[in-house]
């Protein structure tokens, strides 16, 4: 029973990590990402919901270092996601 409910428990409550959203201006946020982890933008959607539009980014190194960036139109982006080991596994894009 005790495990259940920690088990539970760490369902509800959000880590460090996913509390914690890096917001900065773009501009500044890809030249860190260049500079720090050499990683480049290999991908962009447009999302509208809500009303609101924002862009999503990935960013992606050599060495499979990425972050996921969500930009909105005042210049600012935050950080989604950010982690190691991406692979490319196929292009399914409609032209």
């Amino acid at each position: 029973m005790k495990f259940i409910y920690l088990l539970a428990i760490l369902m509800i409550v959000p880590t460090a990590t996913e509390a914690q959203v890096s917001c900065i201006q773009r501009d500044e946020l890809v030249r860190s990402l260049a500079e720090k982890y050499n990683e480049k933008q290999t991908a962009i959607g447009l999302e509208a919901a809500g009303g609101k539009s924002r862009m999503v980014e990935v960013f992606v190194s050599a060495t499979g270092s990425f972050t996921i960036l969500l930009s909105y139109p005042n210049g600012v982006s935050c950080v989604a996601a950010s982690g190691e080991g991406w692979r490319q596994v196929g292009q399914n894009v409609r032209r």
